[in-house]
């Protein structure tokens, strides 16, 4: 008996060969099941921090091109996933990756603009907390006063507050619908 660890690969091709050939689009789920999560796999490395040379180190150990493009299929769409306008720098990191393996200018461009709509967001959330923070202070500041309470202690959790809350899902979903539109541009298929 052979003491080395065989893959999942390994063994679904010996049952295959007892059970006969397989047919082209079995072979193709079997190389989607091998392959794919491999790609998952070195995105969710990249996004730890996986240097670009080593990226392309494990990228390169893949010579089949039909293996290639599947781990490069799962390595995009998990990298696409992963964008998010509340999280500028992992998106930046995720959109880095996609330029650096979706190749093409045309993603590299839209990955530049995606990139850009989340700053935009960024700023607009950060101008929107001010406002609201100035508002909602003065208002419950107010409302404090009027029941007796005042002093410089008193601080207003503007996080907190229902106002904030509503113009952020709101701010949100119309630079989400946005987004959206983008990550369909992106070579993740």
């Amino acid at each position: 008996m052979n003491n080395r660890i065989r893959s999942s690969w390994e063994i679904a091709l010996e049952k295959a060969e007892k059970l006969g050939r397989l047919s082209p689009e079995e072979a193709q789920k079997k190389l989607e099941e091998e392959f794919y999560p491999r790609g998952k796999a070195l995105a969710e490395k990249y996004l730890k921090g996986l240097p670009r040379r080593d990226l392309e180190i494990e990228l390169g150990k893949f010579t089949d091109e039909k293996q290639k493009a599947i781990v490069k299929r799962g390595f995009l769409a998990t990298l696409a996933g992963e964008i998010s306008l509340e999280e500028a720098e992992k998106s930046a990191r995720a959109l880095e990756g996609i330029s650096l393996v979706g190749g093409g200018s045309a993603s590299a461009r839209t990955a530049e603009t995606i990139a850009a709509l989340i700053n935009t967001y960024q700023e607009a959330k950060d101008n929107l907390y001010k406002s609201c923070q100035q508002t909602v202070s003065a208002g419950v500041t107010e409302q404090l006063k009027q029941e007796g309470i005042s002093g410089s202690a008193i601080q207003v959790n503007v996080l907190a507050a229902k106002e904030w809350q509503d113009a952020r899902k709101q701010l949100f979903s119309s630079y989400d619908v946005d987004l959206a539109s983008l990550k369909k541009n992106l070579p993740v298929g």
